[in-house]
């Protein structure tokens, strides 16, 4: 077979064997799949919105996500999670919270009935799978004072600490937090607006991940003798803020000085600060806890527990202790730093949150502080989200420490970007532990290896060389590991410390590299996702500065082609697999630069077309390999007599022209020819008659057509004499 030059991501040629095509190597494929010898068309894509999810930006992901036992769809934006509230509303997506998110298609995890969503430099964020968008809503004049119109919510399906949004001049307004439910149809938010009559509306429960300790000092007064039934002695007193629904508490910050008690004494807790009304991640605790020692003790125990005013929403002034030893509860647990305030990716490891490239931590009063390097990595407590202590690997005490607890290491050099963990089943070479390790990529080029699932077994091992273009590239594709590199894409098995350069077994003498064709600055853009058993990546070519190239690899064979056509380039933002009852492994896009998503590989109706502004079909080409005729010659030389071509019946009748490509030309004289739905044969033959006549010595066949259903070639046989004989 004559040099084949496949419309890839290398932009280099095939150097094998001019006359033979390996099992890696494809010809020109536009809109086909090559599998097993078979060629058929590519069903397209369909668009699922008529109008954008979002006025402006791109939908980075668009997830289906099982919490609790209730399935949703969301789409993940840079400016607002929305979420699929059905068919008939308007807007179908509405926001469930405030905050965009980047790289948002690794910047989610469920977790039992909630969603934790990680903005790129804000604090973790948890939904707690609750929406209710019932009719509209008007707002009065204040903005403070909501009443419902169609519509009837309760103290059963809203509570305070929720958040409503309205959606006004093509706009989702911000959050506002609900401080009070008066009845079915009226409650009050926090913040007031602008007035609005009738207008779409969403209520939510979302809250920032993990919560405040309270901050400040308390004053701790006794009563005096016989007003109690605290024994004598001298006390300590301290407050926590607490999430009655989820049962997540804050560290206790509010801490007294001595207080000495009389006999049978009770002890005024007051001066609170307004922080724990105001800060978004206190005011979502709807209780207080107070604890106190015994007599002369170190060890706190709850004393009392407190409940928010139910008319304002605000905790009280002052709050009495008076129970007796006998009364007092569990002792106080610490360890409850907030989660890390973003982060580049988030995932579930081991019973563990774990944030990736964090670029701010908790450090007190809601404040975050910036680090000055990129490359940590954190982990939540064991089956605690919410709880991110700040223990460091190498420097914490492992006898002393609860193995359990969560905690940080820095990764290599902090000038490289911590990129992306990959989850690998392996084990490490020191101890041999097995379990679920994690392969962690640097920006410089390096890959490290972390073992183990507590303080205990924590072990950080430099792994092997190789660069990585983007984090969303990466992926463990049913145990193989596979990536993009500069060079292009690359394999690796789960263990291996020596990675497979996938894109040198197709283009082994490629005269570019892939990130020669990308853009400059723009790497990051890149995006994949594992599908079946392809490995599909979008990219931005030079000079674009959205994605709008995509190219396949077909895992078990190496096979390469593009996805996209010159005239319909794939702007692909994201890809999203679905494994929903309804559309089991359907795959989806966002597009680059508008809010709209995209099904691949599907179709509507009867047609199967690439865009949806056509009905007409998949524009198609083949080419064959070269065959080898020349002119007839009784002694020697074949006599090419006949090509038969062999189609499958398609769904439809379909129009297919083929042309004969002599001596390498690119162009030739066509003949159309119908391939029926029925026929006397179970197969569509086409015949081409006397090839070797337009050919001094040899030729190619060339299939083209716009296809409404698909259609697939099965064989292409040559018909010659030999000697004088038909063979």
């Amino acid at each position: 077979m004559e040099t084949v030059v496949f419309e890839n991501f290398a932009g280099g040629a095939n150097y094998g064997d001019p006359e033979k095509i390996a099992v890696n190597e494809a010809a020109v494929l536009e809109h086909f799949v090559h599998t097993d010898g078979n060629l058929r068309s590519f069903e397209g894509r369909v668009l699922l919105n008529a109008t954008e999810i979002e006025g402006s930006g791109s939908i980075g992901d668009l997830s289906r996500v099982t919490l609790g036992n209730t399935t949703r769809t969301l789409a993940m934006t840079a400016q607002k999670p929305l979420l699929d509230c059905g068919a008939g509303l308007t807007p179908q997506f509405r926001p469930i919270m405030d905050y965009g998110v980047a790289d948002s298609n690794m910047s989610q995890v469920p977790w039992g009935s909630s969603l934790y969503i990680l903005p790129p430099a804000t604090p973790m964020l948890r939904w707690d799978n609750f929406a209710y968008f019932t009719g509209t809503a008007s707002v009065t004049l204040d903005g403070t004072n909501v009443v419902g119109t169609g519509t009837s919510w309760d103290t059963a399906n809203i509570r305070k600490g929720d958040t409503i949004y309205f959606y006004s001049s093509g706009a989702w307004t911000d959050g506002r937090y609900i401080t009070l439910v008066t009845d079915a149809t009226h409650l009050s938010t926090a913040v007031g607006g602008a007035a609005m009559v009738d207008v779409p509306y969403m209520i939510s429960r979302g809250h920032y991940a993990g919560i405040d300790a309270p901050g400040g000092t308390i004053t701790a007064t006794p009563s005096g003798a016989g007003t109690g039934s605290i024994p004598a002695g001298n006390y300590l007193f301290a407050v926590t803020l607490r999430n009655s629904q989820t049962g997540y508490e804050s560290n206790p910050s509010y801490i007294s000085g001595t207080v000495v008690c009389a006999a049978d004494d009770k002890v005024v807790i007051a001066a609170f600060t307004t922080a724990y009304n105001t800060w978004e991640s206190r005011l979502q605790a709807d209780q207080m806890r107070i604890y106190r020692t015994t007599a002369g003790g170190g060890v706190y125990y709850l004393a009392l527990t407190a409940s928010r005013d139910q008319a304002d929403y605000a905790f009280a002034t002052s709050y009495t202790v008076t129970g007796a030893d006998s009364t007092l509860g569990a002792a106080i647990e610490v360890n409850h730093e907030m989660p890390p305030g973003g982060a580049g990716q988030l995932l579930r490891w081991n019973s563990r949150l774990l944030a990736v490239d964090v670029c701010s931590q908790w450090a007190s009063a809601g404040s975050y502080t910036a680090l000055s390097a990129n490359n940590r990595i954190m982990v939540s407590t064991t089956n605690r989200p919410e709880y991110w202590p700040l223990f460091e690997l190498g420097v914490v005490d492992v006898t002393t420490v609860n193995r359990l607890l969560g905690g940080f290491m820095d990764v290599g050099d902090p000038g490289r970007t911590l990129m992306q963990a990959v989850p690998e089943q392996g084990t490490t070479a020191a101890e041999g532990t097995r379990g679920e390790n994690l392969l962690l990529v640097k920006e410089s080029g390096l890959f490290y290896r972390l073992f183990g699932r507590d303080w205990t077994e924590f072990n950080l091992q430099e792994a092997f060389s190789s660069s990585c273009v983007s984090r969303q590239t990466i992926f463990n594709a049913n145990g193989v590991l596979v990536w993009v590199s500069d060079s292009g894409p690359m394999a690796l098995t789960p263990g291996s410390n020596h990675p497979v350069s996938v894109y040198q077994k197709l283009f082994p003498q490629a005269s570019r590299r892939f990130s020669d064709l990308v853009t400059s600055g723009s790497k990051s853009l890149c995006v994949g996702v594992v599908w079946n058993d392809w490995y599909i990546v979008a990219w931005p070519e030079t000079p674009s500065t959205t994605n709008n190239r995509a190219f396949c690899l077909h895992l078990p064979t190496g096979t390469f082609f593009t996805l996209d056509g010159s005239t319909n380039p794939l702007a692909a933002a994201s890809f999203t697999r679905w494994d929903g009852p309804s559309d089991m492994n359907k795959l989806y896009y966002g597009q680059a630069g508008a809010a709209y998503v995209w099904e691949l590989f599907a179709k509507t109706g009867s047609n199967t077309y690439w865009t949806p502004a056509s009905s007409a079909g998949v524009a198609c080409k083949f080419v064959s390999q070269m065959v080898t005729g020349g002119p007839p010659q009784l002694a020697t030389e074949k006599h090419i007599k006949e090509v038969l071509v062999c189609f499958q019946r398609p769904a439809a009748n379909q129009t297919v022209t083929m042309t004969v490509l002599v001596d390498g030309m690119t162009t030739g004289t066509g003949r159309d020819l119908t391939l029926l739905t029925a026929g006397s044969k179970g197969r569509a033959w086409v015949k081409y008659l006397n090839c070797n006549e337009q050919a001094d010595s040899c030729f190619q066949i060339q299939i083209t057509g716009t296809f409404t259903v698909p259609v697939v070639l099965e064989r292409i046989i040559v018909k010659y004499t030999l000697h004088g004989q038909h063979r």
